[in-house]
C-alpha cells in the first residue's frame, strides 16, 4: 500500500469519527460509481451513482464489480464480513489509493469498504491491500475499542477519540512494540523494525501492515530474533487470528 493511501485511511476514519455519523446518512465521495449494502444475504446493489465517460464503462462492468466483491467476501471471512456494512466502488482517478476504510457511525459496529476500480488490475497488490484494510477493521470494530467523548482520556493506545481497550490487538501490539521502545518520540527507529517504510507512519498502520505479512506470507521460525519476525509472529499468540489466516490463505489458494 503507498503511503497516499494510509494518510488517506486514517484522514477518513479520524473524519467519521469525529462526526455522528447515521448509517443511513451516505458518504459521498469524488469518482463514487456503485454503492453495495451488505445484509444477511449478501452484496445487494443499493446506489448506482449518475456517471459518464469511463465510470460508466466501470460501472456497467457488473463481472469486474462482483470480482472484486467475491475478493472481499473470500478475505473478510465469515467473521468480519459481518462488519462490512456498505462496500463503495469508485474511481481513484491519478490518485494513488487503492481501497480504504470508513467507520459508518460512533458504534465502530459497521464499516464502509472502499476499492478503487480503475487500481483494480493487479490482483497481487489489491488482495494485500484489502488484507491491511482488513487489519484496521480487526483493530478498530467494537469488540476492541470504543469512541469516548471528546477531551476524555485513554489510558490505552487511541486514534483521535477511538480509544482502544486494555486487551485488544492493537494496544497489545502498541504497548510491545512502539511504546517499549519509545518509537513515537524518536525518529521512528531503524527501518529494521518495519515490515515496510509505510509501517513507519503509525501504530495502527504498523499494526495493519504486520497482519499482511502475516496472512500474506511464511511465519518466520520461532528461532529468529529478528524484531520484525517477533512482531509478524505476534499475532499467533491469538487463535481466532490463526484461524482468520487460515480461512483467507484457503479461500485464495494460497496453500
Amino acid at each position: 500500500m503507498k503511503k497516499a493511501n494510509i494518510v488517506l485511511s486514517v484522514l477518513l476514519i479520524l473524519l467519521t469519527v469525529s462526526c455522528s455519523m447515521d448509517k443511513s446518512q451516505e458518504l459521498i465521495v469524488d469518482g463514487a460509481i456503485s454503492l453495495y449494502e451488505v445484509n444477511e444475504t449478501g452484496f445487494v446493489l443499493k446506489t448506482n451513482y449518475h456517471v459518464t465517460g469511463e465510470n460508466l464503462d466501470y460501472q456497467e462492468d457488473v463481472i469486474k464489480q462482483q470480482e472484486l466483491l467475491s475478493l472481499l467476501n473470500d478475505i473478510f471471512t465469515d467473521q468480519y464480513i459481518k462488519k462490512v456494512g456498505e462496500v463503495l466502488i469508485f474511481n481513484a482517478g491519478e490518485e494513488n489509493v487503492d481501497a480504504y476504510i470508513v467507520n459508518l457511525d460512533n458504534s465502530l459496529d459497521k464499516f464502509r469498504v472502499a476499492i478503487a476500480i480503475n487500481q483494480s488490475y493487479d490482483s497481487e497488490k489489491l488482495t494485500y491491500n484489502l488484507v491491511h484494510e482488513l487489519g484496521h477493521v480487526i483493530a478498530l470494530n467494537n469488540t476492541q475499542a470504543k469512541v469516548i467523548p471528546e477531551g476524555k482520556d485513554c489510558n490505552n493506545y487511541s486514534v483521535d477519540r477511538v480509544c482502544t481497550l486494555q486487551d485488544s490487538y492493537l494496544n497489545l501490539f502498541y504497548q510491545k512494540y512502539w511504546n517499549a521502545f519509545d518509537l513515537e518520540d524518536s525518529a521512528i527507529g531503524s527501518k529494521s523494525m518495519f515490515v515496510t517504510d509505510y509501517a513507519q507512519v503509525s501504530p495502527i498502520e504498523d499494526f495493519a501492515e504486520t497482519f499482511a505479512h502475516f496472512v500474506l506470507y511464511d511465519i518466520p521460525s520461532k528461532e529468529s530474533d529478528k524484531f520484525i519476525d517477533k512482531k509478524i509472529r505476534f499475532f499467533t499468540n491469538f487463535k481466532e487470528l490463526l484461524k482468520v489466516r487460515d480461512s483467507i490463505r484457503h479461500n485464495n489458494r494460497m496453500d
